[in-house]
């Protein structure tokens, strides 16, 4: 069995779970919360954000609906941002750039694997969306990440 490490944002208190973050059979949120008496379980209204087992160029780690900055020539001179997200048909992780962006460099790839060492996680999308464009809206609308920045 394989072990998975996540982290969920919990909508409400605007902060991060790490690791101790449980689903149900309903596919509800429920965190473990350490206390001083006991320890117990308590639902969040959460949005759960799977480790992609990839790091950046700087060894940090990154999650679903990290943000990221390409590196998108050798030289480095020119650079993008894209959100990364589980595409559930494909099964597997992948880099979304904004509307914009796509316009200018629909040829790179897609796909994760292919970024993770020529890029630095910059922020997520929960506590950094004002680091994003507009082009990145269409995204958080789909996704339910709460658009407004």
């Amino acid at each position: 069995m394989k072990n998975f490490k996540f982290k969920s944002w919990d909508i409400k208190k605007k902060r991060w779970a790490y690791n101790d973050v449980l689903l149900d059979d309903e596919g509800c949120e429920h965190v473990l919360l350490q206390g001083v008496e006991s320890d117990y379980l308590s639902f969040v209204n959460a949005i759960t954000c799977i480790f992609s087992n990839k790091h950046d160029k700087s060894g940090r780690e990154i999650f679903e609906y990290d943000i990221l900055e390409l590196d998108v020539t050798m030289k480095g001179d020119l650079k993008a941002m894209a959100i990364v997200y589980f595409d559930t048909e494909l099964a597997m992780f992948r880099i979304y750039l904004s509307e914009t962006e796509k316009q200018i460099l629909d040829y790179l790839s897609k796909d994760l694997y292919a970024w993770n060492n020529k890029s630095i996680v910059v922020g997520n999308c929960f506590e950094d969306k004002s680091i994003l464009s507009n082009g990145f809206l269409t995204f958080l609308n789909e996704h339910s990440l709460n658009a407004e920045k």
